[in-house]
């Protein structure tokens, strides 16, 4: 009976840490890599009031392209596109990837809805924005453009919704090429966390009754 009761045991401990494992793997998220690349798919919008709807995924999503002017007489190629967040799927970073090459005034900023709208001022109407560099290379930075600035609101978690972005450099020059990596994370649902912390229950009430023998 021992045996038996030992055997149960162990297998309960084993059912435990199997149920907690794929709680964690259901809310984990894959990291592909998917996005939008100008040398494959063309420009993006010029145009702040139509941006260029791009599909992101839950994972890493590559930005890859150009944007400036040649001479300060060029009209400025500003990219612009929106991306649509699902519910449970949150904007965990933005990375500035190897490649990027600025020359000086090279902003990204990102505001709600369909549309980058700057009614006033600096950045007003916007949610958020940040300059950055190749010194930014290797760097997230979201949390950056999340505090406000110059009449941009600022924001805190992004998640379902739509939203569009905007990058571009104004100095004239050579023609800047920009990388970023826009990282997606799915949120558990309730029903997910509660799995998950059953699972633990269980994993810690299999622990106790195994130590308890020993114990006594």
């Amino acid at each position: 009976m021992i045996g038996v009761a030992r055997a149960f045991g162990r297998s309960r401990g084993r059912w435990a840490t199997a149920l907690a494992s794929a709680a964690l793997i259901a809310a984990a998220a894959p990291a592909m890599a998917q996005g939008y690349d100008e040398g494959v798919s063309g420009d993006l919008s010029n145009s702040p009031t139509a941006p260029t709807p791009v599909t992101f995924s839950t994972g890493s999503n590559l930005v890859i392209g150009t944007t400036g002017r040649l001479t300060a007489n060029d009209p400025v190629d500003g990219d612009y596109f929106t991306i649509t967040l699902s519910a449970g799927q949150v904007l965990d970073s933005i990375t500035v990837l190897e490649g990027t090459t600025t020359i000086g005034l090279a902003f990204i900023g990102i505001d709600s809805g369909n549309q980058v709208t700057v009614p006033g001022p600096g950045a007003t109407g916007l949610l958020g924005w940040t300059h950055y560099d190749t010194g930014d290379i290797g760097t997230d930075i979201l949390d950056d453009m999340s505090v406000p600035s110059m009449g941009s609101s600022g924001f805190g978690i992004l998640g379902e919704g739509t939203y569009s972005v905007w990058i571009q450099e104004a100095s004239p020059g050579p023609l800047d090429n920009y990388r970023f990596d826009f990282a997606i994370r799915e949120v558990p649902e309730a029903s997910t966390w509660a799995m998950m912390l059953a699972g633990f229950g269980l994993m810690g009430l299999a622990f106790r009754r195994r130590r308890t023998p020993a114990l006594a």
